[in-house]
């Protein structure tokens, strides 16, 4: 990776977040991840990615040098995501630095999975994100927490139907509804 380059997504369906400064990580940082690990373990996951402009997609570059401050950036994540609840698996976050070839900086992801199927997370001020159409929403309201709710319980539904009786699995997901096959 080079500075000035544009920043090479690997796959087009995963969503990345792209921010030209991580900040302080007890400041703009951790407001960041607050919001986009919380939203991204409730829908399909993602790579939140700073150092690179948002809407160009060039590399500009964070100013991490040291393995100290590196450090510190961990320790935020991992408060952040030892204060979402239920509880994360530590294989659904990964933190990793590349370092420019040709400048003394890098570009920081955090690369979040998506949360179990039928799991609702919200933050330590229990808020609750998700990302729709590529970008962030939220805090969600009671009402869209309910509507969200409703809709992984009916994805949990359509996907443990093959694993249900012989006659439910031939059944389509369109005539599973509030967990019981209309007739």
């Amino acid at each position: 990776m080079y500075k000035g380059m544009t920043y090479k997504v690997n796959d087009e369906n995963v969503v990345h977040f792209y921010f030209e400064k991580p900040g302080l990580p007890s400041g703009i940082f951790r407001q960041i991840i607050t919001k986009h690990i919380n939203g991204l373990l409730n829908t399909k996951g993602g790579v939140l990615v700073f150092g690179v402009v948002p809407n160009t997609g060039k590399i500009v570059g964070c100013n991490i040098i040291s393995r100290e401050q590196e450090d510190l950036y961990k320790l935020e994540l991992d408060q952040e995501v030892r204060t979402t609840r239920p509880t994360v698996s530590p294989s659904l976050c990964r933190f990793v630095i590349t370092r420019l070839e040709d400048a003394p900086l890098c570009v920081m992801e955090i690369k979040i999975g998506a949360g179990p199927l039928g799991e609702m997370y919200m933050n330590y001020s229990e808020e609750v994100y998700v990302i729709r159409k590529r970008k962030l929403f939220g805090p969600l309201i009671p009402q869209e927490i309910k509507d969200l709710v409703i809709a992984k319980y009916r994805e949990e539904v359509a996907s443990s139907a093959s694993l249900l009786s012989p006659a439910v699995s031939r059944t389509s997901a369109s005539e599973v509804e509030d967990g019981e096959i209309k007739s």
